[in-house]
């Protein structure tokens, strides 16, 4: 690795953690020690730290406004409480006014040949249906013969507690740029301005004719004004809506009351202003593009790119007991499994409760990470099922696939909420490749992912999951499920994105 490189990423956490002893000190041993466990100093130093934690002081009021999506209210509480009590406002106003920063409007799509796409965050330091797409994406661009490269976002990876190991990284023989500054910026506004000019140095570096990016919001403001200045146009990819990801993770007896939060409407309306802004919208299903129409964005504008499956998939015939064994599962039961981000909306408590309706020959298998794990773990033990249901954490991508053959039936038990209604997820796709029948939550993103192929149930109820888990064993294999996934290859969504291109 590259000294330089590796200094300037562990000022980036330096400066990180700077930034978090401004933003929520009483958090710092839980979140940044977490992140940064990796870096001894900087962890044990995050663990050690105490600070107080009375419940009644301004900047306590305030963080639990600023949390419940209030920000101008938080910002009020503090206003006039000491140098402290200034920096954490100065911050939160920051934040209040990113909320209603105009995006620059996109020159017309022309035709392309390099495009430079921006992200939040990217394989090999992070491992997440995101990062997956976006290198399946663009893989899938340079199979079409489109030229390609790709910048992540300010003091990536440093800033999750990862180093790269050079400015440039390559994966598959695509180049990732790592933004990675001399010194952490202290503020929000500089923070923007210092990514802006970098992205901008990336596209003269890579020639790039186009800018396409992903949400949140926070990334088109960047790249709408870096466009401004290269003079080409930028796309938007909507992937999901942020806003309702954020409401999804509050406790549901404060849902209602968030949902009509400052912060709910003004980045529901961002969302729908970086849309507007774009040349071209890009989203990953039919329901996000009429969701988009009904709130006036041009129809014409919008283009539709499904998450997609590795053709590769569709052609493997494993050895389901030599999978079983290798992976240490057991190869006689009937092998039930969620592959999954462990967070709450996706619903994994209720297929734990439905694990007790079904009979000994059926165990589970969680595969994943995430910050319920633990409760998940306790609930199978308080249920008696402590000993039919594993929890193997993540796996490596290039191994998931075994996992997946490895299942009898896949189950996507997401809750009935505003995201899961709305946003496709990736998973589904590769079970169907694999001829793994799928047995998920009714809810218009998993049918319409999943091509009405599958066994739905009602949400959130045990009994009904057992049934469509007992249902789906009727199918050995899901014949129409492998047929549906093989038209969603990412070969073909390459092709997607070549007509949006170079069709001009």
């Amino acid at each position: 690795m590259d000294f330089s490189v590796r200094h300037r990423q562990l000022r980036v956490m330096k400066g990180l953690v700077r930034e978090q002893l401004t933003i929520d000190p009483q958090g710092l041993a839980r979140n940044v020690g977490e992140r940064f466990k990796r870096i001894p100093a900087i962890g044990r130093a995050a663990q050690l730290y105490n600070p107080r934690t009375e419940t009644d002081t301004p900047e306590s009021v305030a963080r639990e406004a600023y949390d419940t999506g209030e920000i101008t209210r938080a910002i009020e509480v503090l206003n006039n409480t000491g140098a402290g009590s200034q920096a954490l406002s100065a911050w939160y106003q920051s934040e209040r006014n990113r909320l209603e920063q105009p995006f620059v409007t996109s020159l017309p799509l022309k035709r392309a040949q390099k495009v430079l796409y921006y992200l939040t965050n990217s394989l090999p330091h992070t491992n997440s249906g995101y990062s997956l797409r976006s290198h399946a994406v663009l893989k899938a661009m340079q199979g079409a013969g489109l030229e390609v490269a790709a910048a992540t976002r300010l003091g990536y990876p440093a800033v999750v507690g990862r180093f790269a190991t050079a400015e440039q990284e390559f994966i598959d023989g695509i180049e990732y740029h790592r933004i990675l500054p001399s010194q952490y910026p202290e503020s929000l506004e500089a923070q923007q301005e210092t990514a802006i000019n970098a992205l901008i140095e990336v596209a003269r570096k890579t020639g790039a004719q186009v800018l396409q990016t992903t949400t949140g919001f926070e990334n088109a403001l960047i790249v709408s004004r870096a466009a401004m200045i290269l003079e080409i146009p930028w796309v938007y990819e909507m992937r999901g809506e942020p806003e309702r990801t954020w409401l999804s993770k509050k406790p549901a007896i404060t849902q209602h009351v968030s949902r009509h939060s400052e912060y709910f409407r003004l980045a529901r309306a961002q969302e729908l202003a970086a849309a507007k802004a774009a040349a071209a919208v890009v989203v990953l299903s039919e329901i996000s593009k009429q969701s988009l129409i009904e709130r006036g964005v041009s129809s014409e504008k919008i283009v539709i790119a499904p998450n997609g499956v590795e053709g590769d998939l569709l052609d493997k015939k494993p050895d389901r007991a030599e999978l079983r064994s290798e992976l240490g599962l057991p190869i006689s039961k009937i092998i039930v499994g969620a592959i999954t981000a462990v967070v709450d909306y996706e619903g994994l408590d209720f297929f734990l409760q439905a694990m007790t309706k079904l009979g000994p020959e059926f165990v589970a298998i969680i595969v994943g990470d995430g910050q319920k794990l633990s409760e998940l773990q306790s609930l199978a033990t308080s249920l008696g099922i402590g000993d039919r249901v594993q929890f193997v954490g993540k796996q490596p991508h290039k191994d998931i696939w075994k996992w997946y053959s490895a299942l009898d039936m896949m189950v996507v038990p997401r809750k009935d909420t505003l995201v899961c209604r709305t946003v496709t997820p990736i998973k589904t796709i590769a079970a169907q490749a694999l001829g793994i029948p799928v047995v998920a939550s009714d809810l218009p993103a998993l049918r319409e992912v999943t091509g009405e192929v599958e066994t739905y149930v009602q949400p959130e109820d045990p009994v009904a999951l057992s049934l469509g888990i007992k249902e789906a064993m009727s199918r050995s294999i899901s014949t129409r499920g492998k047929q549906w996934a093989s038209q969603r290859t990412w070969a073909k969504i390459g092709e997607v994105f070549r007509n949006l291109y170079l069709a001009g």
